[in-house]
């Protein structure tokens, strides 16, 4: 597995920049936030450690987190829930206070941490200071700095996870919902450390997951040859149509150990949601949560009709490459979904 955050920062900045999609500069914007808020993030710190200190919690806190492979559908359900349960999610606002998430997040006034209703993303970034964010920040501080598979959560880790989750529940009213692909190779350790939590799993056809990450690796990582997400893995050099084998390898990979993961946890705590069906109509997805999570509901207003992506976009060898790879997978699970 190779390490796969940013291989060409600089190039991502340009690509950005020159994208049609209004959400590519907003990430920028984003980013540069983060920059300038970082005396105020330095001076709420102390408040924010008192807001964790105290009595250790016991994780019986309810939250909901969303997890599932890179380009699986995960932001789309995101965004939803966030709109209509009773939640307080990671916004990019709080996600430029590292040190300070809560503490900055309580500065903003109530009635503008309600979400702007959206379902346009890019790579898994939603615009606006209040749109959600997955937060890597704070999960970098338990789970480590590589986002393509998180260290063991052991100990102190632990504590500090079940402090973060009551102070933030505690501090806005509201259950905690975050949407963190990384997460979804360890929903058996976050299970256990947070009794309160429910997940929900989200499934994708796994042809038309490969062939989102490779647009991802080409525009993230400026050549597709080169991995990007969970347990990516670089094309072998040399090696002709190296990157739809590396993919098709990453998708095996991550979905064999996303259900690994979920099949372990008692299946009234997992919600699974396979991406063409919660396209088709979300209202089963949202009250399923808001029945698993009775903290969250009930649902609020009627969800927006959506428009799956679900389609060939890439030169027509390399997609049959990815069918011809991954179709037997596909046919044991045409929906994306168990």
């Amino acid at each position: 597995m190779v390490e796969p955050n940013f291989r060409d920062p600089l190039g991502l900045a340009w690509r950005m920049l020159r994208s049609p999609d209004p959400t590519a500069r907003s990430v920028l914007l984003r980013e540069a936030l983060g920059v300038a808020v970082r005396p105020l993030d330095a001076l709420l710190a102390a408040a924010e450690r008192r807001r964790l200190g105290g009595e250790a919690p016991d994780g019986s806190a309810p939250c909901v987190l969303v997890v599932g492979g890179p380009r699986s559908g995960t932001t789309l359900v995101y965004q939803l829930l966030a709109a209509h349960l009773r939640v307080s999610y990671t916004s990019n606002w709080t996600g430029a206070f590292p040190r300070s998430p809560i503490s900055a997040g309580r500065l903003v006034p109530r009635w503008q941490r309600e979400p702007v209703p959206s379902t346009r993303s890019f790579f898994g970034s939603v615009r606006g200071p209040g749109g959600p964010n997955d937060a890597f920040a704070v999960w970098d501080r338990w789970f480590g700095g590589v986002r393509g598979e998180p260290t063991p959560l052991r100990g102190e880790a632990i504590e500090e996870l079940r402090a973060f989750v009551s102070a933030w529940n505690a501090a806005f009213g509201r259950p905690l919902l975050n949407k963190n692909n990384r997460n979804a190779l360890a929903i058996e350790a976050l299970a256990e450390a947070l009794p309160g939590a429910v997940f929900v799993a989200v499934e994708r056809d796994p042809v038309f997951v490969a062939q989102s990450l490779l647009e991802a690796r080409a525009l993230v990582q400026g050549d597709a040859q080169h991995g990007w997400g969970l347990l990516a893995e670089d094309a072998e050099p040399g090696v002709e149509n190296g990157a739809v084998e590396a993919v098709c390898n990453q998708v095996r990979a991550f979905q064999r150990r996303i259900r690994e993961q979920a099949d372990a946890v008692e299946p009234a705590r997992v919600v699974r949601v396979g991406y063409e069906a919660f396209c088709r109509d979300p209202r089963p997805t949202l009250a399923a949560v808001a029945a698993a999570c009775p903290a969250a509901g009930p649902v609020r207003g009627t969800p927006p009709p959506l428009r799956s992506t679900d389609r060939r976009r890439i030169d027509a060898a390399d997609f049959a490459g990815l069918e011809r790879r991954l179709g037997e997978r596909r046919k044991r699970d045409p929906h994306g979904a168990a």
